[in-house]
């Protein structure tokens, strides 16, 4: 039985292998990205995963939500580009800044960038590489919300909360927030539910990654954007997605590490 359970799992890395392998990707150009203009003064993110993109000024005091059509993945082999939001042509581009190890194989040409096939094989040599979403979003006139206010993705409208109150975007209402621990600050979210057990009730603490925050805006924010795009283990896997996909501060990892390792001592 050992035996088949180790030959299943030699043709599940095989497999995810083979789909690395076979990727194909698009790759900028440097001549390309050097026409980027770096959008500053201007808060810039995604919302609900990324269907809404928002900008946010400062200085006027709201912030213009569109909806999104279409985000484009591609890499850049140059140096890295900072995280942030970036212009060319009208277009929107996003850096998530970070460098990440891969290797790439060239296919063909397009204009502003090129083709290149994914994975880490035969004389292949390693090469950094950062992230690059383009976005498409709606021209339609775009929500406007006071940047006091909150956008609830169901409804699509604006909401204004009480003082010292949160919008939970669940329950659809004003909620008080909840006094936090130290190892789940802000822009962390932080929440308290009791779980009914056989001979008495337990207060749960949750602590899940703000889904407004992208890769950019963690990036920014000196924090830790967790997700398991370059997994193949298939055990890696599994617990890599028992971790929510997000942007999670240095406190809060060392926390859900430590509970791990007391709960596999245990």
């Amino acid at each position: 039985m050992k035996f088949l359970v180790k030959i299943f799992c030699l043709l599940s890395l095989i497999i995810s292998l083979s789909f690395a392998e076979n990727q194909s990707v698009n790759v900028f150009r440097d001549d390309f990205v050097k026409g980027f203009e770096k959008v500053s003064g201007v808060e810039v993110g995604f919302l609900e995963g990324k269907n809404y993109f928002y900008f946010k000024s400062a200085e006027k005091n709201f912030y213009n939500i569109f909806h999104v059509m279409f985000v484009d993945t591609f890499y850049y082999l140059g140096d890295s580009l900072n995280a942030g939001a970036y212009l060319e042509h009208g277009t929107i581009y996003f850096s998530y800044g970070t460098s990440k190890n891969g290797c790439f194989g060239f296919i063909q040409s397009f204009p502003g960038f090129d083709s290149y096939s994914f994975g880490c094989f035969g004389s292949r040599k390693t090469r950094n590489y950062t992230v690059i979403d383009r976005v498409t979003f709606s021209r339609e006139e775009p929500v406007k919300c006071s940047a006091d206010q909150f956008f609830n993705l169901k409804t699509k409208q604006c909401v204004s909360c009480p003082k010292d109150h949160i919008f939970n975007q669940e329950t659809g209402q004003c909620e008080p927030e909840i006094k936090r621990p130290d190892w789940c600050p802000k822009p962390m979210i932080y929440n308290e539910r009791k779980v009914e057990l056989l001979l008495r009730d337990k207060i749960v603490e949750e602590c899940l990654p703000d889904p407004k925050i992208d890769r950019t805006k963690c990036a920014s924010y000196g924090m830790i954007y967790h997700d398991c795009v370059d997994v193949y283990d298939h055990y890696e896997l599994t617990s890599c997605m028992s971790l929510p996909e997000g942007c999670y501060t240095t406190l809060t990892l060392y926390k859900i590490n430590s509970e791990r390792d007391r709960k596999s001592v245990v």
